[in-house]
């Protein structure tokens, strides 16, 4: 499966990955000194090339479920730039709105990071529901008081019931199935950027 990056995207997914790069790399070699730490090699590679490989890592998983919402009509956008436009369009109306004294939940001014976020996470919770309503994910529960069981001692105490935890285990035991399903459909995608979309 071929997926189409932008520079917006890329750029995007490089801020987000930033400081894990960076925490990675001075971890991993020991740095206390960052003067020049973009301009040296480390493992034979620059960081700014590690960040944007870990980004487009994130994009070809970021594509194979903006597909699948695409799939289900839950995710509006075919292209960035349609997203980049509803994210402006949004941010005027909110200022309309607080410069008219009404009340607003969140920022007045998404950035575009946390627009996609936000817009993204609730597109992907509905997701969710779907595939498990479909059986594309399937939980059972059995399965579900096996995951409460293998928590124990980790997160949740020995003595403590399952019973008083369902819907905490029942959304850790999605997130972990999910993200095998979607590991699996993104076998082999391939990430072409296109700088204008």
């Amino acid at each position: 499966m071929r997926v189409v990056i932008t520079r917006d995207e890329l750029n995007r997914e490089m801020e987000r990955c930033k400081a894990s790069v960076i925490n990675r790399i001075v971890t991993e070699h020991g740095i206390t000194d960052m003067i020049g730490f973009w301009e040296k090699r480390y493992d034979g590679h620059y960081p700014r090339e590690i960040l944007q490989q870990q980004a487009m890592d994130t994009l070809a998983v970021l594509k194979v479920q903006e597909r699948l919402l695409q799939e289900r009509e839950l995710w509006p956008y075919k292209h960035y730039s349609e997203l980049l436009s509803d994210l402006d369009e949004t941010n005027k109306e909110r200022a309309r709105i607080v410069s008219e004294g009404g009340v607003i939940y969140g920022p007045i001014n998404y950035n575009e990071l946390i627009f996609f976020d936000y817009r993204f996470g609730n597109a992907i919770i509905q997701l969710k529901k779907e595939l498990a309503e479909e059986g594309e994910l399937i939980i059972e529960e059995k399965d579900l008081l096996d995951h409460f069981n293998k928590l124990k001692g980790s997160i949740y105490k020995s003595g403590e019931l399952y019973e008083d935890y369902t819907r905490q285990v029942r959304d850790d035991y999605v997130e972990r199935i999910y993200a095998s399903y979607i590991a699996e459909l993104g076998k082999g995608v391939e990430v072409v950027f296109h700088e204008e979309m």
